[in-house]
């Protein structure tokens, strides 16, 4: 699957949202996502609570040789409104998993939607797929009525899935498992 520099798109508020393909990020592009990425605000809600540089920088590297995935960084209006992806996608059974997370240095509304119907559009209309799939820590009430609102329905539970560690102790997380077909 050949990935392109950069996309635009119109999301359902007719404006223009450029998409640039994690491959073709700039230095100082690829620091703002990982600054993004790290950002507590952000953090709290991944798997690994932060991302070291080198680690970041080789998996930029990785993405040139894998078609399973996909990542853009989302600008709006000259704005970095932040990062959606496309993983684990599997064209023989027309599915694959979303990532959404916004930028916590951008004041601009509805980001999360925009990253979402740029990440719907890629997905339905682009490749052809029939459903979408998500992950989301339980505790994350916000994100998981998010997606409810925009039409992801729970499909599951994984139970104690995700370790993290406060302070001196280990605590597990479930993580919720929501989907959308495409009609």
């Amino acid at each position: 699957m050949k990935s392109l520099a950069l996309q635009t798109t119109e999301d359902s508020h007719n404006q223009e949202i450029e998409a640039k393909d994690f491959t073709q990020l700039t230095q100082e592009e690829a620091h703002l996502v990982l600054e993004m990425r790290n950002h507590p605000q952000i953090a709290q809600w991944m798997y690994s609570e932060r991302i070291l540089p080198q680690t970041h920088f080789d998996f930029l590297k990785q993405l040139k040789d894998d078609a399973s995935r996909r990542y853009w960084l989302l600008c709006q209006e000259n704005e970095y409104i932040g990062v959606g992806s496309l993983t684990r996608i599997n064209l023989a059974h027309k599915h694959a998993f979303i990532g959404i997370y916004t930028n916590p240095f951008c004041a601009k509304v509805f980001k999360g939607r925009t990253i979402l119907n740029f990440l719907e559009s890629q997905a339905f209309e682009h490749l052809g797929l029939h459903t979408l799939h998500l992950e989301v820590l339980s505790t994350n009430i916000k994100a998981r009525k998010f997606y409810e609102r925009t039409g992801y329905i729970y499909e599951g539970v994984l139970h104690n899935f995700i370790a993290q560690k406060e302070k001196d102790t280990r605590r597990y997380y479930d993580v919720i498992l929501m989907y959308k077909e495409h009609l």
